[in-house]
């Protein structure tokens, strides 16, 4: 008999997980994230590729031994450099007189697997640290930095300002991969197939990830966006994404255990997702332990049927919207309270997500708002088989602090 999945080895049972690194790169987040549990979706927002031109990389490999330091950024940096210099016939030993300088363990790895020594790896996988690292090293200095096309400009900037002879080469470049573009929209389209947890490993992730959905931007309410690091952080925000999860050591690593930590009551209870802008909403606040008697009477009538629409069984002598037939999916204009106390709205949510579940009356989504005044909790029925036509509860999703679901 198998095992039940146990909290602590697989904290991730149940919750699915978007990955979107590069194909050859995305089996050591997928492969870890699935033996915490997760069900894992790759879908890549970014693929690598050989630049326009070798000419200035191969140059430069030609003339390291002019350098006195090497830094490079990636993976993707270390394998196109030792492929260029097999295609250039230049014996690795001509890396041996520099000082090199790696961003990340992974980075690291790659680079002492070829047998070569890495001199300095920055507490934290960023330029910054990078800088902070070399500056009072790099006077006087040639430094070479091997990168993508598009990359930030705080190394060579920084470095130059210390005092240091910097150039920079392209090693690859980062593109959109339109065969992704159909896949991400029908992944987020479909309640059944759609991610808890959306991962981005970059900067790069995040601009393609909007680029691919163009003008179909996610409604991201009932998605956790988990990012590797500040830099993929700040890029989220500049696209107008919200930053659920950043991961404590800016690596892959870091960023399993952030969203393995994060797997506990107040987030993902079975068959619920919240946005964690409710988490800060709620700082400071101390959670009720049980509800107002209003909200408790609503709560044991429980519900009812009427004309295919489910309701509030204390709401049901109510007039109310929607038709029998109704393809939008969501069903009346009083399946909803008011509170002016927003964390007994808070609670009554979960407790009204958790009672739809264990009802299996249907799947729903339970809607919570706020308006700085009082909280408003809506719940709206998903017919199996029919779609819910998204765009007609778009000012519900826009105002909503969290989305939970029941199934």
């Amino acid at each position: 008999m198998s095992k039940k999945p146990n909290s602590t080895t697989q904290p991730l049972s149940g919750i699915r997980v978007l990955v979107g690194r590069a194909r050859h790169q995305a089996g050591a987040l997928s492969s870890e994230l699935r033996n915490r549990g997760a069900s894992v979706i790759e879908i890549p927002f970014i693929e690598i590729r050989k630049p326009r031109s070798f000419k200035p990389l191969d140059s430069a490999l030609k003339s390291l031994a002019t350098y006195d330091w090497l830094i490079l950024t990636s993976v993707n940096g270390v394998e196109a450099m030792w492929d260029r210099l097999n295609k250039l016939r230049l014996p690795p030993s001509r890396v041996d007189g520099l000082r090199i300088a790696a961003i990340g363990p992974a980075t690291r790895k790659a680079i002492e697997q070829r047998g070569v020594k890495v001199d300095v790896v920055p507490k934290e996988y960023v330029a910054e640290s990078v800088v902070r690292s070399l500056k009072s090293k790099v006077k006087g200095k040639r430094v070479l930095l091997v990168r993508a096309k598009v990359a930030r400009d705080v190394i060579p900037h920084e470095l130059r300002k210390a005092g240091a002879d910097v150039d920079v080469v392209e090693a690859y470049e980062t593109v959109v991969p339109q065969s992704s573009r159909a896949r991400l929209r029908a992944v987020l389209e479909d309640p059944k197939k759609r991610p808890h947890v959306v991962t981005f490993t970059s900067s790069s992730t995040v601009r393609n990830f909007v680029a691919l959905l163009g003008k179909q931007r996610p409604r991201h309410h009932d998605l956790l966006f988990a990012s590797i690091g500040p830099v993929t952080s700040a890029t989220l925000r500049e696209m107008d994404l919200p930053v659920d999860v950043e991961a404590k050591e800016y690596n892959i690593p870091g960023l399993i255990e952030t969203i393995s930590a994060k797997r506990d009551p107040q987030l993902f209870p079975r068959g619920m997702r919240a946005n964690l802008r409710m988490q800060d909403l709620l700082k400071g606040t101390k959670i009720p332990k049980s509800l107002i008697p209003e909200l408790k009477k609503i709560l044991a009538a429980g519900f009812v049927q009427k004309n295919g629409c489910l309701l509030l069984a204390s709401n049901a002598n109510r007039s109310f919207g929607g038709k029998s037939k109704d393809r939008i999916g969501y069903e009346c204009f009083v399946n909803h309270i008011h509170a002016d106390n927003f964390p007994q709205a808070w609670l009554y949510a979960n407790k009204l997500a958790k009672r739809l579940s264990l009802s299996r009356v249907c799947e729903c989504k339970v809607i919570v708002s706020y308006d700085g005044k009082d909280a408003t909790v809506r719940f709206h029925k998903i017919r199996p088989g029919q779609s819910w036509l998204l765009e007609d509860l778009e000012s519900y999703q826009e105002e909503a602090i969290a989305v939970l679901h029941s199934v």
